[in-house]
């Protein structure tokens, strides 16, 4: 609530959004030899499953937040959450659902996963500002 106060969007809604990009897997012409048979089936098969499992990881992080913020006085009526499983560009999918729900302003974290320090920015957070040209696009610690 202090965060959206803050930034005047205190009866906005807003929305907790996470691309799960498809992993990368090896590419038919890679696979071991003499296991040509069911190759793409059991690809398929690997990626809803990895899928599956991030999904259930993001879910928890995205309720226990939620409870936290509930536990806090906070308004979580307003706030919806939603996960993307057919991202190839997980930037271009977090601008397109901005564009398509007619979000305004766009909130990233300044790094992710990687833990190189002489980076300023991730990977994700830098492809979002240039694609969102014609949103607000905040980029936090």
């Amino acid at each position: 609530d202090c965060f959206t106060a803050h930034l005047g969007l205190r009866n906005k809604e807003l929305l907790l959004f996470h691309v799960i990009r498809s992993p990368d897997m090896p590419r038919p012409e890679e696979r071991p030899s003499g296991s040509q048979a069911g190759w793409s089936d059991w690809v398929d098969k690997v990626r809803r499953e990895a899928a599956n499992c991030e999904r259930e990881i993001i879910q928890s992080v995205f309720e226990r937040h939620m409870k936290r913020l509930e536990q806090t006085g906070g308004d979580v009526s307003r706030i919806k959450t939603k996960i993307r499983t057919s991202g190839s560009s997980r930037a271009g999918s977090v601008v397109e659902e901005a564009e398509e729900g007619g979000y305004g302003t766009i909130v990233v974290g300044r790094r992710g996963h990687s833990r190189v320090e002489e980076f300023l920015m991730g990977r994700v957070s830098s492809k979002v500002l240039q694609l969102a040209t014609d949103r607000a696009v905040l980029v936090v610690d």
